[in-house]
């Protein structure tokens, strides 16, 4: 009975130990631009900065003159980035996914990482309009 039930708990703690590792979903990074730019130029910035990465597997799959959706399709897995557009300043938001375990304001470190090299070409591209 008691080997049992030290089996049973090395299971558990192994199912827990392997189980993946989910990070909370930090608040959506915000860059200011200057009045003088135009939306239309934004727009195309962020498309561009999505287009750069395709080789990374990121695609536009719509753009309005308010937004920007990126999508990524990687090895089963699909996260969408949406770029929102508001008054000069550009915020980026994990708008859905799949196969990355998110629950919530939960998702899985990985798909935090794709985002965050996202972001980083993406706002580092509009720093220079």
């Amino acid at each position: 009975m008691l080997k049992k039930i030290s089996a049973m708990v090395i299971l558990s703690l192994a199912v827990g130990l392997s189980a993946c590792s989910t990070r909370q979903i930090a608040q959506s990074p915000t860059v200011a631009l200057s009045p003088q730019i135009q939306d239309q130029a934004i727009t195309t910035s962020i498309q561009t900065s999505i287009q750069s990465l395709s080789k990374r597997d990121w695609r536009v799959e719509s753009v309005t003159p308010d937004r920007v959706v990126a999508g990524l399709d990687y090895r089963g897995h699909y996260l969408q980035v949406t770029y929102f557009i508001e008054q000069h300043r550009v915020r980026s938001e994990i708008t859905a996914s799949q196969n990355f375990s998110q629950h919530g304001s939960q998702i899985h470190r990985k798909a935090l990482k794709f985002k965050a090299g996202l972001d980083r070409r993406v706002f580092q591209k509009l720093a220079k309009l």
